[in-house]
């Protein structure tokens, strides 16, 4: 977002100034550019601060701005990576343990729908973000569900609570592996050991140990193709591009806690660099 507030903001002033500057005379045409020189740093000063103010993605502030200012021009739900739940359902329902059969948690929600989808099908589902702009924006969406504003790598709940986590894209928001070490090792801990099952879909390709630390037991890593996305102004979020369907690899990884048992034929997972099945390892 920010790089991308820059340059949108840079080159239309840009043009702009060109466009003028071509049809002034050259006595005049100083005092011009210096004008627009200074409406161009002052649009680079605002991103600046925009930077330093809000953070990074890894930021709640970040995160509270980019739906407030999207969401007063027009957004109301997003799914990342064009990944909704019409595609990953069939997943989900083999992965997951039974409808009604416990709690699934879905870690980074943002303002996706999936959570809604889930609890249509009839799945117990707690929704969670750091941002408080988009929990009580989808709580006023779905006021009978359960969106909370917390920290997926310090949550209040106690261990061994949900039977499912589920996570789209929030693991491709913390910068490094430490910290994605630590975001796992609040999963675990949230996650039931005997049968949980922790979704994760990512961009990044994860691995174990490097990724999600030592306490994981992973099924070989799914790969789903979508389309390539782009953004051109910071005011909405980005789009898929037209003509690149199914053409960038996401990745589905399926796994459980490794200290209580390994459970047969499933692998852990150490790298992938191929489509890899997501059937159970001979």
């Amino acid at each position: 977002l920010r790089i991308v507030c820059l340059g949108f903001h840079a080159h239309s002033l840009g043009h702009s100034a060109t466009a003028h500057v071509k049809a002034r005379p050259a006595s005049i045409m100083a005092p011009f550019v210096a004008i627009v020189m200074l409406a161009i740093a002052s649009q680079f000063a605002h991103c600046f601060e925009s930077y330093w103010e809000h953070g990074s993605a890894d930021s709640p502030s970040f995160w509270d701005r980019t739906y407030r200012v999207q969401g007063a021009h027009g957004r109301s739900s997003y799914e990342w990576y064009g990944l909704g739940f019409k595609e990953i359902q069939p997943i989900l329902d083999q992965v997951f343990p039974p409808v009604g059969s416990g709690d699934i948690l879905v870690v980074g929600s943002g303002d996706s729908d999936i959570s809604a989808e889930l609890d249509q099908v009839g799945w117990n589902v707690t929704s969670i973000d750091f941002s408080e702009t988009v929990t009580q924006h989808m709580q006023r969406r779905y006021p009978l569900l359960r969106f909370i504003t917390m920290d997926a790598r310090n949550m209040s709940f106690e261990d061994d609570h949900f039977v499912g986590i589920f996570d789209k894209g929030l693991s491709d928001c913390i910068p490094t592996a430490e910290e994605k070490q630590r975001y796992f090792k609040e999963l675990y801990r949230v996650l039931h050991a005997e049968d949980g099952h922790m979704v994760v879909i990512s961009q990044k390709l994860l691995s174990v140990p490097d990724d999600l630390g030592q306490d994981w037991s992973c099924k070989p890593v799914q790969e789903l193709l979508g389309p390539l996305f782009f953004e051109t102004t910071p005011l909405q979020p980005p789009k898929p591009e037209p003509g690149t369907e199914r053409q960038i690899s996401y990745y589905l990884l399926d796994c459980m806690i490794a200290k209580v048992r390994k459970p047969m034929g499933v692998d852990v997972v150490q790298n992938c660099s191929n489509p890899c099945s997501f059937e159970k390892a001979r």
